[in-house]
């Protein structure tokens, strides 16, 4: 049992490296974030200087291996359209993120919980077939389409 928790977490860490490596080539090639920072009108004599400034010209790895470090340390780089540090800004969205999500996890739990429990006590009778089909059409939903119909049903019009 151990030994496969072990190798579960080992599984994760090296598909979040290769994911983490993969993004990053892709957003690091051919200097991109410092053609996203200077826009269209940026001249490629701009972009290089700029390339130069943000360390770009550096062999990949180098920069890769920075960047990791620098996530491990808890400093997740700067904006590319802004070049304000990130970390400040993630730390504030988490903060408003890690209520809605406790709140949609209780909320969640509320319901589903003693649906469960109902759909279970009544399993093969009517009445647990309609709870668990009822369960399988929420989890076949989107969360977006969710979402959009949600607000329409519990927003306030003006007539």
């Amino acid at each position: 049992m151990l030994w496969q928790l072990i190798r579960r977490c080992l599984i994760f860490a090296a598909s979040a490296l290769v994911a983490s490596l993969l993004i990053f080539w892709v957003l690091y090639a051919g200097c991109l974030p410092a053609q996203v920072r200077l826009g269209v009108s940026g001249t490629p004599e701009e972009v290089a200087a700029l390339c130069s400034e943000m360390g770009l010209d550096r062999p990949f790895f180098v920069q890769y291996l920075d960047w990791l470090g620098g996530v491990l340390h808890g400093d997740f780089g700067v904006s590319y359209v802004t070049g304000a540090p990130i970390t400040p800004t993630l730390i504030d969205q988490l903060s408003v993120s890690m209520w809605l999500i406790t709140g949609g996890m209780v909320v969640a739990l509320v319901i589903a919980i003693p649906l469960g429990t109902a759909a279970a006590l009544r399993n093969g009778r009517p009445a647990g077939y309609l709870l668990a089909g009822v369960s399988q059409l929420g989890v076949a939903i989107p969360a977006f389409l969710a979402a959009i119909l949600l607000v329409l049903g519990f927003s306030v019009t003006q007539a």
